[in-house]
């Protein structure tokens, strides 16, 4: 009886490992709900509003895709790292009359209602969406909409920003 006691606490930690109980756990810490991309965006947009030169976020690998793709498109001015507190410090970037550079973000996902493009699709969202950044979130990761037009893949269409 005592070695089955013993066996118990084991045996409950296999089961959480395998999600026997059929809860639904993240899928890793490198993942990004939707809500959390939203949460993201609102910090920028209030972070721009307020004039901010830099505000943290919690580091992420898709986050850190999210702000590539900013950064290449010079709607941010860039970011770091701090290893320390596991954040990332983000700074924005102003034009010439001290108005954030990014003039408008739309999260398109939401967690009920998911927007997914198909290659075939993406031709049409290209010529809807000419000017500011499409942020699609692929197998392959988290792409701007042209990345996805020129390997041919689709995913979710996670915010529009210009």
């Amino acid at each position: 009886m005592e070695d089955i006691l013993q066996e118990l606490p084991k045996l409950a930690d296999k089961m959480k490992k395998q999600n026997i109980y059929g809860i639904r756990k993240a899928i890793s810490n490198n993942y990004m709900s939707i809500p959390q991309i939203k949460l993201f965006f609102q910090h920028l947009q209030k972070a721009g509003f307020e004039q901010k030169l830099f505000f943290p976020f919690k580091k992420n690998k898709d986050l850190e895709s999210i702000l590539n793709i900013l950064q290449e498109a010079h709607l941010i001015a860039g970011y770091t790292k701090n290893t320390s507190d596991d954040h990332f410090k983000i700074f924005l970037n102003y034009d010439i009359n001290g108005l954030c550079v990014i003039k408008e973000m739309k999260p398109v996902s939401s967690v009920r209602q998911r927007i997914i493009i198909n290659t075939k699709q993406i031709k049409a969202y290209l010529n809807d969406y000419p000017y500011g950044v499409a942020i699609i979130r692929t197998r392959d990761g988290i792409k701007t909409i042209r990345e996805c037009w020129e390997k041919k893949i689709g995913g979710e269409f996670i915010a529009y920003l210009t």
